[in-house]
């Protein structure tokens, strides 16, 4: 039910996570880098012609560790 619901939604929520390589400066088992998060609204009629309603970038400092084969963040501060 829920994706029939989102299937005729007028609304678009698009979120993407980015975290660049040239900001990125990785030791043995730490790395430290800045994380951007892009949260985007748009209406659309029948997903072909949206408008935005809503933008929103946030940029976050971000350490991680080497846990296996595994990076996990172990501190974020939004900046």
């Amino acid at each position: 039910a829920e994706d029939l619901v989102d299937a005729f939604s007028i609304f678009k929520i698009e979120v993407k996570v980015i975290i660049s390589e040239s900001d990125l400066v990785i030791t043995d088992i730490y790395a430290s880098g800045k994380m951007t998060i892009k949260i985007s609204l748009k209406a659309c009629v029948l997903w072909v012609l949206c408008t935005d309603l809503y933008n929103e970038n946030i940029e976050y400092d971000v350490d991680f560790i080497k846990e296996d084969d595994n990076w996990k963040i172990i501190s974020i501060e939004e900046i």
